[in-house]
């Protein structure tokens, strides 16, 4: 009893008792936790074998970077908080110097705390009632996600653990509906969720993960883990590659939107897509995948694909957007995560005989540039004929947003949508699947199915490496030569995009002109 009292007399003492007792050796991790969660065999590796992880690519990197500056800008609601300062590999120090913050009764920035075989820091502690706290964990997401939940969860377990009250749990996340005007308001551009009850539920599952996950780390030999679901879910794992290369070329996980079933399969020792039993449902797309992976020869639908081709009005107008996004709204008008247009790359063909006309437009920094772009396209499309695209939704997305912005863009927007045609269309419908794209109809995954070109030799050959590749270019610290170099990497990339389409045309017409002269000559 006399116990009891001192200690909710001085909850310091508690924790600085406890630390005394706590090894050296940090033990669990929060990220490790996570991992384990994931995947068991995941888990062991991380701690056994860790220089068998890849490093971090360019935009996993740039999303922790992303992370950490939210995190640092929901500091900023605490104005009285204080930072725990410290190496994050020093733990011991870490723990030690937060056990003596907290006597302060402040809010509390990356806490750490190393107990009972794990160590988390936790984003911000804020007090609460007497002696009581306040657990927030900041996300640069828009929403609550389940690995939240057991994020917070383990961090809960840790605090309670080391002594510490925490009266509810909060997960704070950015307001989707934010849109920044002038300055930015934190208070807005953030939404506080009070997740104490679905953490509490979490809890004694997340404390039973963690005990086994301590005697998964003490096995002497990697579990072994079949492949699933959990190797995309939550997190791509670094080592999917790895634990994927059993499969055959064209295996049952090329089941257009079947994984589940392709698993099962797998389960059942069926791992090519072309040997699942004639028993096995299959949906009419899934059928067409596998007769084409059977045959060795694409499934062409000619009708669909005539009539698609037979809507299409010259001159034809082959259009692609690349865009940045920040968690943070940078300037007006833009929302955390917005896309923003800062290139366009423009295909005209006037007429089926001529080459087609190219015109571009690229930013110069990344200032807000949405005006001059859209003034820049509508200067270069022409002003009738087909817009084609590949996916529409996102170029549609991006012309209506910035029309939202800047009104007198509106009418011209309303136009153009009704001569949008996307090129998806016939490989998403499976109007022609060829066993190479294994099951995606991305134009990278089908360009080169139905032509000799590929994004293979380009130096920028993703959405998402032109995105970092700009953002990159605009840095002050960059040299002119270097600058020069990735702009031009960026107009190739996009004007990759659409020219993929102007050959993409060409080949399906060519494709089906030759499937209806044969059919034709067979009468």
């Amino acid at each position: 009893m006399a116990l009891n009292m001192l200690m909710k007399l001085s909850p310091r003492l508690k924790l600085v008792s406890l630390m005394k007792h706590s090894t050296s050796n940090p033990g669990i991790s929060k990220s490790l936790f996570l991992l384990g969660l994931q995947c068991r065999k995941q888990f062991w590796l991380k701690i056994h074998e860790r220089e068998i992880f890849p490093p971090f690519d360019e935009a996993t990197q740039a999303i922790f970077d992303q992370g950490h500056e939210v995190g640092t800008l929901a500091q900023s609601i605490f104005p009285e908080g204080i930072v725990v300062e410290g190496n994050h590999r020093n733990f011991n120090t870490i723990a030690t110097r937060t056990s003596e913050l907290l006597a302060d009764r402040r809010p509390l920035f990356e806490g750490g705390f190393l107990v009972d075989g794990g160590f988390a820091r936790v984003d911000i502690l804020n007090p609460f009632d007497g002696d009581q706290w306040e657990l927030i964990e900041v996300k640069s997401g828009t929403s609550v996600k389940e690995v939240n939940v057991f994020d917070t969860a383990f961090q809960l377990h840790l605090c309670e653990k080391s002594g510490l009250r925490i009266r509810r749990t909060v997960l704070m996340h950015l307001n989707r509906n934010y849109t920044r005007e002038g300055n930015l308001d934190v208070s807005e551009l953030f939404v506080a969720e009070d997740v104490t009850n679905e953490v509490k539920k979490a809890l004694p599952f997340v404390v039973g993960e963690f005990d086994e996950l301590k005697k998964t780390a003490a096995l002497d030999q990697r579990p072994e883990i079949r492949i699933g679901s959990h190797c995309s879910k939550p997190y791509e794992c670094p080592l999917k590659e790895s634990c994927w290369s059993f499969l055959p070329e064209y295996p049952v996980t090329d089941l257009y939107r079947g994984k589940a079933k392709a698993f099962d399969l797998l389960d059942d020792g069926v791992s090519q897509l072309g040997e699942i039993p004639t028993d096995v449902k299959l949906n009419d797309k899934q059928e067409i995948q596998q007769n084409a992976c059977r045959s060795g020869e694409p499934f062409i639908d000619v009708g669909q694909i005539d009539r698609f081709l037979s809507n299409l009005e010259y001159p034809l107008s082959f259009l692609d957007f690349e865009t940045f996004r920040h968690a943070i709204p940078p300037f007006d008008g833009i929302r955390p995560y917005q896309q923003i247009p800062f290139q366009y790359s423009l295909h005209v063909c006037s007429s089926p005989d001529e080459r087609p006309d190219h015109r571009g437009y690229l930013a110069e920094d990344s200032s807000d540039r949405r005006r001059e772009f859209m003034e820049h396209l509508l200067r270069s499309l022409p002003d009738s004929g087909s817009i084609v695209v590949y996916n529409a939704s996102f170029e549609v997305g991006r012309l209506r947003e910035c029309a939202d912005s800047f009104p007198e863009y509106q009418n011209w927007v309303n136009g153009l949508e009704d001569r949008i045609v996307d090129l998806m269309i016939p490989f998403r419908d499976f109007h022609f699947y060829h066993r190479g794209q294994h099951g995606s109809a991305s134009i990278k995954a089908v360009l080169p199915v139905l032509t000799d070109e590929s994004y293979s030799t380009l130096e920028v050959k993703d959405g998402d490496t032109a995105n970092l590749s700009f953002l990159e270019s605009c840095s002050d610290e960059i040299s002119s030569n270097a600058r020069s170099r990735i702009r031009k990497n960026l107009e190739d990339y996009c004007e990759m995009d659409t020219l993929a389409m102007v050959q993409l045309i060409l080949a399906l017409e060519e494709t089906t002109t030759n499937m209806l002269a044969t059919r034709s000559s067979r009468h």
